[in-house]
C-alpha cells in the first residue's frame, strides 16, 4: 500500500518553528513572526520565568521573562496566533519521573501559566502501579460478579495530598451525562433504540434519527432535529445558534470549558 502524506495545499515540505523556556526574545520573534503571517510554538517550563522584571547585561543570550510580561506576552495579543506548549515546571525529563511527578510537573506549570483547571481523565479499569482495580462491589449472584468503581475519588484524594493544597474533585462523566444512575428501564430503552437504528439501516435509510415519540418508535430526519440551516425555531426546521457572546457561553469559559478559539 502505498501513502502519501501531505501538508496544507499539497505541501510535500513544511518548515516549523520552535523555541524553548519562555526568555524576553520571545517577544521580538512573535512580533517578528505576526509581521510576515508566519506562527511558532512556544515551549515554557514555568519555573524559568522570574517573579520581577530584571535589567540584563548587553549582549545576555538568556534572558527569562518576568511572570507579569509572559503572562501578557503569551495570553495576550501578541501571542494569540502561536502555539503555547508545556515543557513542564521544571524542564525535566518526564520518561525519567514516577507518574505521580509527571502529573504534578504538567499541573503545577499550568497553574503558573494562569491555566487554573485541569481535567484529568480515568477509566474504571486503571489501577496503580503495581496495584489492582478498584472494586465497588460484588454480586454473588451475578454473571457478572465484580463491580468497578472509585478509582476517580481514589485518584483525587491522591493528587490532594500530592498538590499540597490544590482542590480536584472527582466526577463520573457517565452519570451526568445521563442524568444519573442507570436503571432497567435505561437499559431497555438503550436495546430498543439500538434495535430500531438497525432496522432502519437494513431498510435502506439515512440522515435520520431513531426515537420513541409518544410511545411509538419511529426514524425522524435530521433536518427536523437539528434544522435545515435557516434562523429560526429548530422545532419548525430553523437553526438554533448559541450567542458567542451569551451567558451560557460566558458562564462555560468562566469555569475553565474551552471552545478551542
Amino acid at each position: 500500500m502505498l501513502m502519501y502524506m501531505r501538508f496544507k495545499d499539497g505541501k510535500r515540505k513544511a518548515l516549523t518553528f520552535s523555541y524553548d523556556d519562555g526568555v524576553e526574545t520571545d517577544i521580538r520573534l512573535m512580533e517578528i513572526f505576526n509581521k510576515y503571517g508566519m506562527k511558532g510554538t512556544f515551549n515554557i517550563n514555568a519555573s524559568n520565568v522570574i517573579d520581577e522584571e530584571r535589567e540584563y547585561a548587553e549582549g545576555q543570550i538568556s534572558r527569562p521573562m518576568a511572570r507579569r510580561r509572559a503572562l501578557e506576552a503569551y495570553n495576550g495579543e501578541i501571542g494569540k496566533n502561536h502555539e503555547l506548549a508545556l515543557h513542564c515546571y521544571t524542564h525535566p525529563f518526564l520518561d525519567r519521573l514516577p507518574r505521580d511527578m509527571q502529573v504534578y510537573e504538567v499541573i503545577k506549570d499550568r497553574d503558573a501559566k494562569g491555566l487554573n483547571d485541569t481535567v484529568i481523565v480515568v477509566s474504571e479499569g486503571a489501577k496503580p502501579k503495581d496495584g489492582d482495580v478498584v472494586i465497588k462491589k460484588i454480586v454473588a449472584d451475578s454473571a457478572d460478579t465484580v463491580r468497578l468503581g472509585g478509582i476517580g475519588d481514589q485518584l483525587a484524594s491522591q493528587l490532594e495530598a500530592l498538590l499540597g493544597g490544590k482542590e480536584v474533585r472527582a466526577t463520573n462523566i457517565g452519570h451526568t451525562q445521563r442524568g444519573g444512575e442507570t436503571c432497567q428501564y435505561d437499559r431497555s430503552l438503550c436495546t430498543k433504540l439500538g434495535s430500531l437504528a438497525v432496522d432502519a439501516l437494513f431498510e435502506g435509510k439515512s440522515g435520520e434519527m431513531v426515537t420513541i415519540y409518544n410511545a411509538v418508535p419511529q426514524t425522524v430526519s435530521l433536518e427536523t432535529v437539528l434544522g435545515s440551516g435557516a434562523t429560526g425555531e429548530t422545532s419548525k426546521g430553523g437553526s438554533h445558534n448559541v450567542d458567542p457572546n451569551g451567558f451560557v457561553v460566558k458562564t462555560a469559559r468562566n469555569i475553565g470549558i474551552s471552545f478551542g478559539d
